[in-house]
């Protein structure tokens, strides 16, 4: 798992926790309100989007269609985290990744 995806597991876990029906908070007034945690997205460009999927450029990142067929996507199936998962732990060379479309991001120290 590359480190921005360790973080954001990280960041959801803390939202996992939290419960349904909201938080009792003290407010700056001195009121008790609850609270409710929301989750937003934020909008990304292609090349940002290719990064969170781990996926190489030009590369569906719902699917397994390939750059030169991306028209046909019905054909092929749907891209898996298990799969991801699979491939990374194969230690396959750059040029193997390329060929499976999954991108494999190191994690520094």
């Amino acid at each position: 798992m590359g480190i921005l995806h360790q973080c954001l597991a990280i960041i959801f876990d803390t939202l996992r926790k939290q419960p349904a029906d909201g938080n009792l908070r003290l407010c700056p007034d001195g009121k008790v309100r609850r609270a409710y945690v929301v989750l937003s997205s934020w909008i990304a460009d292609y090349k940002e989007m290719a990064k969170l999927a781990l996926i190489f450029s030009m590369r569906c990142g719902t699917c397994t269609a390939p750059p030169d067929n991306m028209n046909d996507l019905v054909a092929y199936p749907n891209r898996s985290e298990a799969e991801a998962t699979t491939l990374r732990e194969a230690g396959l060379s750059l040029k193997e990744q390329q060929d499976t479309g999954y991108h494999d991001v190191p994690v520094s120290n």
